[in-house]
C-alpha cells in the first residue's frame, strides 16, 4: 500500500541522492515498522557528512517542500526535543518529522523499535544496527520516587476532599503513567504494544470512570494498589531492592477511610 508517508519517503531519497553532504537517510517509527497508513507521519533523520549539519539545517524549508512535494501549511522547531528537530504540516494535515543528524545517529527507543536506512554511503546502516544490539532503555529509579509517591497519593486525597475532583482525576492518570507503568517496563505512549494485555488491564481498572468522589475514592485506593504492585514487579524485573516507604502501610490505611474523602462541606 502507498501511503502518503510512504510518498515522502520515496522524495527524501531521491533528493538526497543529488545531495553531497547527505551522509544517509534514515526513516523509523511506522514506515520503518510497516504499520503505516494514511494518518501516518514520516519520521526522518538525514545525516550530514563531518561539517555539514548546519548547512542542511539552513536549507530545511527547502528540504521540506522537496519531499512533500508541496509548501508547508505549518513548521514548528520542537527544541524541547533536542536540537535540529523540524516537524511540517501540509494543508491536509499530513506530516513530515524531521531531525538532522551529524556523521551518525544516536540510539533511541523510536530507533530501537525499527529503523530502515534508504540511502547510505558511509556504513550507516551497519554502524546503526550494531549500536541498536547493544542498546538498552534507560531503567526508572523508582526506589528514587517511592518516598514521594505516598505523599503525593495523600495529597490527592485532600484534594478530594476540598471538592477538587479534577486535580484528583489528572493525579491518578498522572501516577499510572508516569510511575506505574514505567516499573512495569513500559512508556505511557506506547503501553499497549510494550506490557501484557493482563498486565493494561489492572492500570486501566485502576482509572476513574467518573468525576463522582466514591468513584475518585475507589480509583485513588486501586491506584495505590496497583502502585505496590508494580513496585514488586520492578524489583523482579531488574534486580534491584524494592523500595519500602514506612508511609505505605498509613497510607493504605488512610485512603481505603471513607470518611477521608468526604468534601469538607458535606
Amino acid at each position: 500500500m502507498t501511503t502518503t508517508a510512504r510518498e515522502f519517503a520515496d522524495r527524501a531519497t531521491a533528493w538526497a541522492a543529488d545531495q553531497p553532504s547527505v551522509r544517509a537517510v534514515v526513516v523509523f517509527g511506522s514506515v520503518a515498522q510497516g504499520v503505516d497508513n494514511d494518518f501516518s507521519d514520516l519520521d526522518l533523520i538525514l545525516v550530514a557528512e563531518p561539517g555539514r549539519r548546519a548547512e542542511l539545517w539552513d536549507a530545511r524549508a527547502a528540504i521540506a517542500a522537496a519531499v512533500m512535494g508541496t509548501a508547508p501549511a505549518y513548521v514548528q522547531e520542537p527544541s524541547w526535543q533536542g536540537d535540529f528537530r523540524y516537524q511540517v504540516w501540509d494543508d491536509e494535515l499530513h506530516e513530515l518529522d524531521l531531525t538532522i543528524a551529524e556523521e551518525s545517529v544516536g540510539v533511541f527507543g523510536g530507533i530501537a523499535r525499527g529503523f530502515v536506512v534508504l540511502l547510505d554511503r558511509a556504513n550507516v546502516e551497519e554502524q546503526l544496527t550494531q549500536a541498536v544490539a547493544s542498546w538498552s532503555p534507560p531503567e526508572f529509579d523508582a526506589a528514587a520516587l517511592d518516598s514521594f509517591t505516598w505523599p503525593w497519593l495523600l495529597g490527592l486525597q485532600a484534594r478530594l476532599r476540598h471538592g477538587e475532583r479534577f486535580a484528583v482525576r489528572a493525579g491518578v492518570v498522572d501516577t499510572l503513567m508516569g510511575r506505574v507503568v514505567p516499573m512495569l517496563g513500559g512508556e505511557w505512549h506506547s503501553a499497549e504494544t510494550q506490557l501484557s494485555a493482563a498486565d493494561m488491564e489492572r492500570v486501566h481498572d485502576a482509572l476513574p470512570q467518573s468525576a463522582e468522589v466514591a468513584e475518585l475514592s475507589r480509583s485513588l485506593r486501586e491506584t495505590a494498589l496497583v502502585y505496590d504492585w508494580a513496585l514488586d514487579r520492578w524489583a523482579e524485573r531488574t534486580g534491584n531492592d524494592r523500595p519500602s516507604s514506612p508511609l505505605a502501610a498509613l497510607a493504605h490505611a488512610r485512603l481505603a477511610d471513607p470518611a477521608a474523602a468526604i468534601p469538607s462541606d458535606e
